[in-house]
């Protein structure tokens, strides 16, 4: 029996869905380990508990969770500010490990440095392992969030003598901090929002597709022929998906835990492609 037409091409484009799929735990698994010269220069933190109101905006409501936080307090002087992260969606050594300008400034301002972990991220789950079940999802919201960095920060003006709080931020966290800034401007007294896709989230760009050309872009400054071969691969891998023998193949070529059913493949292609993406956010190098 002839070849499928598409197998023949498929070895070598789909390596590169391969490569990044092998790869796609490694950026996070470095800066956790402290496995980079940069990260290395990262002090370790004090790793803190906060009790936070699960819903600040219900005043009938007295539930509570356990917010984590980091905190860095080595060249803390009396009267120097609190530089105060505004956790993104993920654990949250994975953006105190990458954010060094907090630390840079820290011994010249006396500064005081707390990263606050977003809600239902890394391990501030409100619910447990029933954080995820739908009728407990509500209380995942900005406005939430927000309350609870400024609820987090009036804690520690109250415990230590800081003088002003500048929020820090990077991407979904950069507009965290802006908005931090302009919800609670009594908490906040400057923000840096650093790579916060502002623009795009308040839906001010007419160019829907500016996030993934500029991913796009990414690959290409490392390998010219690269978009183009992963093209191919995603083209491949849709047409073999046509087949219960395609999908096998997929299984097989991929490692997959189990055999890919057909309803499973937009969950698979989302997932490489957030490989991708990653990528190009966190090539910080």
């Amino acid at each position: 029996t002839p070849p499928h037409p598409t197998m023949n091409c498929c070895n070598g484009a789909w390596l590169a869905l391969l490569f990044l799929l092998g790869c796609r735990g490694r950026p996070l698994t470095g800066r956790e380990r402290l496995i980079t010269d940069a990260v290395d220069q990262i002090p370790t933190p004090k790793m803190l508990r906060f009790t936070q109101k699960l819903d600040h905006y219900n005043y009938a409501d007295n539930r509570t969770f356990s917010q984590r936080y980091f905190l860095y307090d080595a060249h803390f002087r009396k009267g120097g500010p609190l530089f105060f992260y505004t956790g993104n969606e993920g654990p949250l050594e994975s953006f105190y490990y990458n954010t060094g300008l907090p630390f840079d400034w820290a011994e010249e301002f006396g500064a005081l440095i707390v990263f606050g972990e977003h809600r239902y991220y890394g391990e501030t789950l409100p619910f447990g392992k029933a954080s995820f079940d739908r009728e407990n999802l509500g209380y995942l919201s900005v406005s939430q969030v927000l309350a609870d960095y400024a609820t987090l920060v009036n804690y520690f003006k109250a415990s230590f003598p800081v003088k002003g709080v500048v929020a820090f931020g990077g991407s979904y966290g950069g507009m965290l901090s802006a908005w931090a800034r302009i919800r609670f401007p009594n908490v906040f007294d400057m923000a840096l929002a650093a790579s916060a896709p502002i623009p795009q989230a308040t839906n001010e760009v007419a160019d829907k597709s500016t996030f993934y050309r500029l991913v796009t872009d990414d690959a290409r400054k490392a390998n010219a022929k690269c978009p183009d071969t992963v093209r191919a691969a995603f083209t491949s891998v849709i047409q073999h998906a046509a087949t219960e023998q395609g999908l096998q193949r997929i299984s097989e070529v991929f490692n997959l835990c189990k055999n890919m059913t057909a309803s499973e493949l937009d969950h698979f292609l989302q997932y490489v492609r957030n490989a991708w993406t990653e990528m190009a956010m966190c090539n910080y190098r």
